[in-house]
């Protein structure tokens, strides 16, 4: 996508796919724990890192797991980079019942707009142990707009 790479102290971040790119080959979405960033395309700026580590049931849970079934999927329940779209586009986030930030279900379209046009995905991979602190080093060195350390 023409996207410089982004390097911290213990890793790099380079190339970059779209929402439609990702959706279209799920492969380019490693199945490995590890950490991942989004850019805004339009503007170019970093602005969100996130990991990808742990248990659902007793099956592991990598980075494929996370962007298709919690960023991808119209549900801000399970996503703050979903959440965080939202506050950039002065939709309001609430508590539900359980105690969960959320959103109306009517805003949920125009967040996937959002990821879907402006939002550049790239991963890297890391062990279990190590994700943790990959996340920390990248936020802090990177400084993601929207979740910087």
């Amino acid at each position: 996508m023409g996207v410089a790479n982004l390097s911290f102290s213990i890793g790099t971040f380079s190339d970059w796919y779209s929402c439609p790119q990702i959706e279209a080959d799920r492969m380019l979405v490693p199945e490995a724990p590890g950490i991942y960033a989004v850019m805004d395309r339009e503007t170019g700026v970093l602005i969100y890192v996130g990991k990808a580590m742990g248990y659902f049931k007793d099956r592991p849970r990598g980075l494929r797991d996370r962007i298709f079934k919690e960023h991808l999927k119209p549900r801000a329940r399970g996503s703050a980079l979903r959440r965080y779209v939202a506050a950039e586009l002065g939709i309001p986030i609430y508590r539900d019942q359980a105690n969960h930030q959320t959103v109306d279900g009517i805003h949920e379209e125009s967040i996937s707009r959002f990821l879907g046009d402006r939002a550049l995905f790239t991963f890297a991979i890391f062990p279990w142990g190590s994700v943790p602190g990959a996340e920390n080093a990248a936020r802090r060195e990177l400084k993601p707009r929207w979740n910087p350390l």
